[in-house]
């Protein structure tokens, strides 16, 4: 993270931000998988930039140190974010297996849904390259196909290369904040 710059105003500082702590700075007590962390950004004279990690219930003195920024966050062991981040692989593998398994007469003749489909099946060809559950298979073909490889499922998709338009991306958007809340 770069920072401010000294009283002559010419030279940058160069400043490092530690990742979240396992545990409280001020009590040493273990966060617990899940619990909310407060966190607390702070510059100390000696140290430079801070971050420090409590309990959100727990008094903390940040001994003279100026507070820039804080914020409640949740406390994830290695594990559990691991965990989460395969679980959110594995949905996004499975969508994609039933967007590209399904056939939708929108999508047949070329409605707004198709498009969204086309868009979303795109999006999620690239996210599982991206991961390498999906392999491209060759160069993108003249009419815009890309055959993508799945290892584990003995598979081959065909993904089209869409455009990605404004107002579709925002009607996925709208789509997705109405499934998921």
């Amino acid at each position: 993270m770069r920072g401010g710059r000294d009283s002559l105003g010419d030279q940058m500082q160069e400043w490092s931000l530690q990742t979240g702590s396992r545990k409280s700075t001020n009590s040493q007590e273990n966060f617990l998988d899940g619990q909310m962390v407060r966190s607390v950004l702070c510059v100390a004279e000696k140290e430079g930039l801070l971050r420090l990690d409590f309990h959100p219930e727990e008094e903390f003195d940040l001994d003279g140190a100026r507070p820039v920024a804080q914020w409640i966050r949740t406390f994830r062991s290695n594990d559990s974010e691991k965990e989460l981040a395969r679980e959110a692989v594995e949905s996004a593998d499975e969508l994609f297996d039933q967007l590209m398994s399904d056939s939708d007469p929108a999508e047949e003749e070329g409605g707004q849904n198709g498009e969204i489909r086309g868009i979303l099946r795109y999006l999620l060809a690239l996210h599982l390259e991206r991961k390498r559950i999906l392999r491209p298979k060759g160069r993108i073909q003249p009419d815009g196909i890309q055959i993508y490889r799945h290892p584990k499922r003995d598979r081959d998709y065909r993904v089209e290369s869409v455009e990605l338009r404004m107002d579709l991306i925002r009607e996925i958007e709208e789509q997705l904040d109405f499934v998921l809340t």
